[in-house]
């Protein structure tokens, strides 16, 4: 079965407050797209790479990088208007006999040992996904008011890349597709809510896996990429 790593790049970054969307923000002379590609084209067990990009973007990519250079690279889909509609075409677009790993592109900090890990649990679970514990207290509101106080030692964050054997994801998203419900933020939310009875394993994440969202991330993920490139020279 191949092993397929969806790179999600599709989103418009209004969070990061640029003019250039966040996945093209340089360090080293090389995008974030770039760094979370090479390491899913460095990973052994993965076999090909499907891109999601903004509409806009598809005819003009190679004014920003070039993807002939990762060989890995066997498919580029058009993103949709939400995160939802991206995982969906780019699910259209996989062969059926697949594990499917969904990464955010604006983690570059993933590590090959994390890739694995997700990779090794698909062989006896149908859907994985890593998750780091949360270091401080949430609460649960509604307009304002605070309707509840989790507990901490039960709640996570999420990270990716998130595992699917092919046939549970593509179900739960052909279902959600013909559903009124399609407000989802990652894959395990329509996985869960459209396939309940499908286990989705909970793997260590790493702390390091950040994800770059405000400007304020770009200097942390910058200083733990130039250490990367410090250890590999």
């Amino acid at each position: 079965m191949k092993n397929i790593a969806i790179i999600l790049a599709a989103g418009n970054g209004k969070r990061f407050s640029s003019k250039l969307c966040k996945q093209l923000h340089r360090f080293h002379g090389k995008t974030m797209l770039e760094f979370s590609i090479q390491k899913f084209q460095n990973a052994k067990d993965i076999d090909e790479i499907l891109l999601v990009l903004p509409r806009k973007m598809l005819s003009n990519i190679h004014l920003h990088m070039d993807l002939n250079k990762y060989s890995k690279i066997k498919h580029t889909v058009a993103g949709g208007s939400s995160r939802f509609d991206s995982c969906y075409n780019a699910i259209q677009a996989c062969d059926s006999n697949s594990n499917l790993l969904f990464h955010d592109a604006n983690r570059p900090l993933v590590s090959p040992l994390l890739i694995n890990d997700v990779i090794q649990a698909l062989k006896t679970h149908k859907a994985v996904t890593p998750a780091v514990p949360v270091t401080e207290s949430i609460i649960h509101t509604c307009h304002g008011y605070v309707l509840e106080v989790p507990e901490r030692e039960e709640l996570y964050h999420i990270q990716t890349p998130q595992g699917f054997q092919y046939a549970v994801i593509s179900e739960a998203f052909e279902l959600a597709k013909n559903s009124d419900k399609q407000n989802f933020t990652e894959c395990c939310g329509v996985l869960k809510y459209f396939c309940p009875k499908v286990d989705i394993l909970q793997i260590a994440g790493e702390p390091n896996n950040i994800k770059l969202t405000y400007q304020h991330d770009a200097p942390i993920i910058e200083s733990f990429l130039n250490n990367e490139i410090n250890k590999a020279a």
